[in-house]
C-alpha cells in the first residue's frame, strides 16, 4: 500500500512536469514517447516488486513481524495487488493534468468516492474486512481497465494493446519467471 504509493507519487512528481513542458512546446511526437517510455518504466518497478511481494508474503511478515498468520497474508496480498493496478493510473493521468484535461481524472476520483464509499461502508458492515479489501481490488480492476482506457484512448488511439503488453504484461510473465525459479 503505502511502498506502492511512494513508488507511484515519485514518478508523478517526476514525469508530470516534464510532460507539462512538452506539451506547452507542442512537441507532441516527445510528448507521447516521454509518457509510453515512463509508463513502461513505473510498471517495471512497480509490477514486479508487487508480484515478488505477493509471492513471498509469508516471509516477508515472518521478517518484519517475526511471525505470519494467514488471515493477514491473504487480505495483504489483496491488497498489494489492487495497489498495483489502481498505481498504473497515475502517469497517465499526469499525461491527462499536463495537457489541460483535469476533468477526467477529477471525474474518475469523484465518481470512486460518491459510488465507492457508500459501497465500502455496506461491504464492511456486511462481510467486515474481506468486503473492505474485495472492494479495493474492484477499484484496482476498474482503474486497470475502464480508467485506463478512457486516459489513453486518445494518447494512444489503436495503440491501447501494446500499452498494457509494455507497462503491465511483460513486467508481469519476466518477474513471475524470475519469482517463481526463486521460490
Amino acid at each position: 500500500g503505502k511502498a506502492s504509493n511512494a513508488m507511484v507519487f515519485a514518478f508523478h512528481r517526476a514525469f508530470y512536469p516534464r510532460f507539462a513542458q512538452l506539451n506547452a512546446s507542442g512537441d507532441l511526437v516527445a510528448l507521447k514517447r516521454t509518457y509510453v517510455n515512463a509508463c513502461v518504466l513505473l510498471g517495471s518497478v512497480l509490477v514486479p516488486t508487487g508480484l515478488v511481494f505477493l509471492a513471498f508474503t509469508p516471509q516477508l511478515f515472518t521478517i518484519w513481524l517475526g511471525r505470519s498468520d494467514p488471515s493477514t497474508e491473504i487480505v495483504s496480498r489483496v491488497l498489494v495487488f489492487a495497489s498495483m493496478l489502481s498505481g498504473l493510473i497515475w502517469l497517465p493521468a499526469a499525461y491527462q493534468q499536463a495537457a489541460g484535461r483535469t476533468r477526467l481524472h477529477a471525474g474518475l476520483m469523484a465518481a470512486t468516492l460518491l459510488v465507492g464509499l457508500p459501497m465500502l461502508l455496506w461491504s464492511i458492515q456486511r462481510w467486515g474486512l474481506a468486503g473492505a479489501t474485495s472492494l479495493m481490488l474492484l477499484h484496482g480492476v476498474i482503474q486497470i481497465t475502464v480508467a485506463q482506457w478512457l486516459m489513453n484512448r486518445d494518447a494512444l488511439r489503436g495503440e491501447i494493446s501494446s500499452w498494457y503488453w509494455g507497462v503491465l504484461l511483460r513486467p508481469a510473465l519476466v518477474s513471475s519467471g524470475i519469482t517463481a525459479v526463486s521460490l
